[in-house]
């Protein structure tokens, strides 16, 4: 009789350790904090099903000491052999971070699943070859398994972020030297940390300078990557990030549009589609929130003048309105099209937020109601409820119902639950402070801004 071969699990083959094969975890995978995590696993999550209603919540998984789902399960061709990939994977530490970025923490930054996810197969290749990109990638899965674990690996993440930091104050200095072929590792490496700070709640505003830095890069580093892939990845990831940033500013004076119009115009002339990045099937919808931001703003100005508003204005308004409203989501599942709608009610919204007369008509009045009825639809467990803080804190001033008050901020304490994000927890708290506050509630689209300023911090809605 043929002996049975003995496979083994993924991080003993890594490591080319010999496997007693228990499972969840075998013996070596507990004693050195890995995943455990096999070839031929069945997934550990069932598929989502696009026709459950209702607010969905499940408890949280244990990450460390099981198994990663089949679709995470890692690919060889990046994790073989992982002391070729980068020295500092001989650490248990950072190799368990280094997969646990695999199999947990890139799903945080991307609407996509699995192989689907660019943080996996653009960005983990990028850092095999890069050290800045990898010492980032490992600060933030470190923040990220924090949150949502234990500080056990504290030291590691934080050991990890100050090399980042050492390393983009050198190449920075390298790149003024027209060293332009590095660009790209800035883009990717500044972006990650931003990421790093949004999620981790960013108290000092060093998300605000990281996305300062990036503005000074992109233009230069895209015009030279040569890699239309890696090019459509960095300009969607470029694109969201900024595209939020006006919602946390009182003042708008900053060119924001001519950086925004830039990177889209790059997805545009793209030959690699829109990755997924956090954008998803909705990069239009994202490039309008600036320019929505500024007109609504602009029209309360007038409202609340004694000139009233101007015929320009208004007319501004009617044209973003109807583009807005008559704009279908491409090429998305029915899940990915709703996160889509969401967007594109809140953009409805603040362009009606202007005008304090409409905020009970049936106009607002009906799109209150779809975007509840949205989030009716739309799983906390889904990869697309990391970007509805932008969307919710938008719409969430002119919701007067306390049913729908209500609602809405349990469906973001099971977001919160699940992520830990501290930009989350940030936007659960601004929506309850607005909501005491008739003050703020009447500021309109300065709502938000307004807001931060009365609970002593200012973070990207990301």
């Amino acid at each position: 009789m043929p002996r049975q071969q003995c496979k083994g699990c993924i991080p003993c083959k890594m490591r080319r350790k010999k496997c007693d094969e228990r499972k969840p975890t075998c013996v070596a995978c507990a004693r050195n904090v890995l995943i455990c995590a096999w070839e031929s696993e069945s997934p550990t999550s069932k598929p989502y099903n696009s026709g459950r209603k209702g607010l969905t919540t499940k408890s949280q998984r244990q990450v460390l000491h099981q198994p990663a789902p089949k679709s995470m399960v890692p690919d060889m061709a990046l994790f073989a052999a992982p002391n070729a990939i980068h020295p500092q994977l001989s650490h248990p530490k950072t190799n368990f971070l280094y997969s646990f970025f695999y199999a947990r923490a890139a799903q945080t930054l991307s609407i996509k699943d699995g192989k689907g996810n660019p943080f996996v197969h653009i960005l983990m290749p990028m850092a095999a070859t890069s050290d800045i990109v990898f010492q980032a990638m490992l600060a933030f899965s470190g923040v990220i398994y924090g949150q949502q674990h234990s500080d056990a690996l504290a030291t590691t993440t934080w050991e990890h972020y100050a090399q980042a930091i050492r390393s983009l104050k050198h190449k920075l200095t390298l790149y003024v030297d027209d060293q332009v072929n590095r660009g790209t590792e800035l883009v990717a490496t500044v972006l990650l940390l931003l990421s790093l700070e949004v999620s981790n709640a960013d108290s000092d505003g060093n998300a605000f300078r990281h996305l300062r830095a990036c503005r000074e890069l992109v233009s230069g580093t895209l015009a030279h990557c040569q890699n239309p892939q890696l090019l459509g990845f960095l300009a969607e990831f470029y694109l969201y990030t900024l595209s939020l940033l006006p919602t946390s500013l009182v003042e708008h004076s900053d060119p924001i549009e001519e950086d925004i119009d830039f990177a889209f115009q790059i997805l545009l002339d793209n030959s690699v589609p829109a990755t997924g990045v956090l954008c998803g099937c909705a990069p239009e919808m994202f490039r309008t929130i600036s320019k929505a931001t500024v007109v609504s703003r602009r029209l309360y100005d007038e409202f609340t003048d004694e000139a009233g508003p101007s015929v320009e204005c208004l007319q501004e308004r009617l044209g973003l309105y109807d583009y807005v409203q008559s704009w279908m989501p491409e090429r998305a599942d029915e899940e990915n099209a709703m996160i889509a709608r969401v967007y594109q009610t809140a953009l409805l919204v603040l362009l009606l937020q202007a005008d304090s007369e409409t905020s009970d008509n049936t106009m607002m009045n009906e799109l209150l109601t779809n975007l509840i009825s949205l989030l009716r639809m739309i799983p906390v467990e889904s990869n697309t409820t990391t970007v509805l803080a932008w969307p919710l804190a938008t719409v969430a001033p002119c919701v007067k119902s306390s049913t729908d008050q209500a609602f809405i901020l349990q469906y973001l304490g099971a977001v919160v639950h699940k992520y830990r994000f501290g930009n989350h927890r940030q936007t659960e708290q601004l929506l309850q402070l607005i909501w005491s506050r008739r003050d703020l509630q009447e500021r309109g689209p300065y709502c938000i801004p307004r807001a931060m300023e009365a609970q002593g911090c200012r973070f990207l809605l990301c």
